[in-house]
């Protein structure tokens, strides 16, 4: 567990208004938080609430020029000694204080006497190395043990049942439990500001609404390791958090996560949907949201990963979607988070599984065929395909052929399931006849005129005719090696991105 410990000076927080009795932490008070009386807290302000109530217990007063500054840190010294004295009482602590527990918390310290009390109660224990590191930031779980260990005081039976694999989880087991950790904190190790101390007190108390909390869970979810999933039908491996259960597939798509309430009242569905789209119209709806900047819709980043291109975006509406295209050089999956919106732990949860899709052949290559013209000065490998599909007749035509309209011969190479049906996309690459056609291990391609926009092919040259289609049959991809002897090579096309600098284009 990281602790910052970057701070030369924090300023002592005045703490209290009047001195506070031998109260029950967190007691029953009739009154309700009215708006925080701060001009840096307006009212729509997320901890608004909660620095209102801090604010009229007397846990904790603002500075002399009237803000309170929540998104300030707070560090270990400070929030030890608002639980402390929020729940001993001044009295007590003052009571605490004439001995050294920490070698770097010295008898001159203002500190001392709450890091006292604190420590004869059990809330905390320091460091191996006999530290308290006071000036440090206090991280999610450590504030955790202290205000779990504070509200629990006394109470021999609040940790049973949670469990211990680690030495803070019974801590945060606890306070979610109770709904009170705020959806501000993201990970286990996230930094404590001083509205995240306010909200964590205020759900605490029984004056608290019951307001969205996170769950040990969904810390777990970006750090524990992930199960594979592998879908031979669409031909998609993927990875998810190993808590899940396994994913469901309806031959479509397919379901995983946990069970989600969404907007609907009183439905819900599986967190995570993932299904393969066309390539083309997912890279057309892409197009539509960066050119036209939808309201509804925004791009949150590009980037490329594991050889593929990874586009993330968030939709409007009642539930905010964050969803996910991956693409390589021919499919596309799309990943959808089910109301996301900004929740920054699910959507680096949509990240990390889109970051491990993986896509492979439909067909299961067998062994090659081997094509070698010696008058075209090319030969040609690709795998033999699965699924009844005889590639040196049916679907792999030879012939050189005239194409009329550009006056040009050609070697026409097809592929594909039903592809008369409308359901794949038109199963043909042309290279062009030409004196010097080279790969040179490369494998560019130049073409004479034109064939529809495909006028260079690079790397190993790979197409896919079409995707799993709505009567269930299913078009065949292959991959091909092109050679001959020319020295020419040229540069691929652009891509959606920048190989050399990885950078984006939109």
């Amino acid at each position: 567990m990281k602790h910052l410990s970057n701070m030369n000076h924090i300023p002592t927080i005045p703490m209290y208004i009047k001195s506070i009795k031998l109260l029950p932490f967190l007691a029953l008070f009739l009154s309700v938080p009215a708006n925080a009386d701060f001009n840096d807290v307006p009212s729509h302000h997320i901890n608004n609430a909660a620095i209102s109530y801090v604010q009229e217990k007397g846990i904790v007063q603002g500075y002399s020029d009237g803000t309170f500054r929540p998104d300030q840190e707070i560090n270990r010294a400070e929030f030890t000694k608002i639980v402390t004295l929020h729940k001993f009482g001044q009295k007590m602590v003052d009571m605490c204080g004439s001995r050294m527990m920490f070698s770097d918390v010295s008898n001159d310290s203002w500190y001392l006497k709450y890091i006292c009390r604190a420590h004869d109660a059990n809330l905390i224990n320091g460091y191996p190395d006999n530290t308290f590191r006071p000036s440090n930031s206090i991280n999610f779980v450590e504030a955790a043990k202290i205000i779990a260990n504070a509200n629990a005081f006394n109470d021999s039976s609040a940790f049973d049942g949670l469990e211990t694999n680690t030495w803070y989880e019974q801590y945060v087991r606890y306070l979610a439990n109770k709904e009170a950790i705020p959806v501000s904190i993201n990970s286990f190790d996230n930094i404590i500001t001083r509205g995240d101390m306010a909200e964590i007190i205020y759900r605490l108390s029984p004056e608290s609404p019951k307001r969205k909390s996170r769950s040990f869970e969904e810390f777990n979810w970006n750090t524990e390791s992930m199960s594979i999933y592998k879908n031979e039908e669409l031909g998609i491996k993927f990875s998810y958090p190993k808590s899940w259960d396994a994913p469901i597939s309806n031959g479509s798509e397919i379901s995983f996560g946990p069970f989600c309430e969404t907007c609907a009242e009183g439905t819900g569905e599986s967190l995570m949907h993932i299904s393969e789209v066309d390539s083309d119209n997912a890279i057309n709806k892409l197009a539509d949201i960066i050119n036209n900047k939808h309201e509804y819709a925004k791009l949150v980043s590009n980037y490329r990963k594991n050889n593929y291109d990874i586009f993330i975006w968030e939709e409007g509406g009642m539930c905010g979607y964050r969803q996910a295209y991956v693409f390589n050089n021919y499919r596309a999956i799309h990943i959808s988070g089910i109301c996301l919106g900004d929740d920054p732990i699910k959507s680096a949860l949509l990240k990390r599984i889109a970051e491990t899709v993986e896509f492979e052949s439909i067909t299961s290559p067998q062994n090659e065929v081997h094509y070698q013209n010696e008058e075209r000065n090319f030969s040609l490998e690709l795998p033999r395909g699965t699924r009844e599909v005889n590639w040196e007749t049916t679907r792999f035509n030879l012939p050189v052929e005239n194409d009329s309209n550009l006056n040009e011969k050609f070697l026409i190479i097809a592929t594909g399931a039903n592809e008369t049906s409308g359901n794949c996309r038109p199963p043909m690459f042309r290279i062009a006849e030409t004196e010097n056609v080279n790969i040179n291990g490369i494998n560019y391609v130049k073409e004479s005129g034109s064939d529809g926009g495909m006028s260079q092919l690079w790397e190993s040259i790979r197409y896919v005719t079409g995707y799993p289609n709505y009567s269930g049959s299913v078009c065949v991809s292959f991959t091909f090696t092109l050679h001959s002897t020319n020295r020419d090579v040229l540069e691929p096309p652009p891509a959606l991105y920048n190989k050399e600098e990885e950078s984006k284009v939109f």
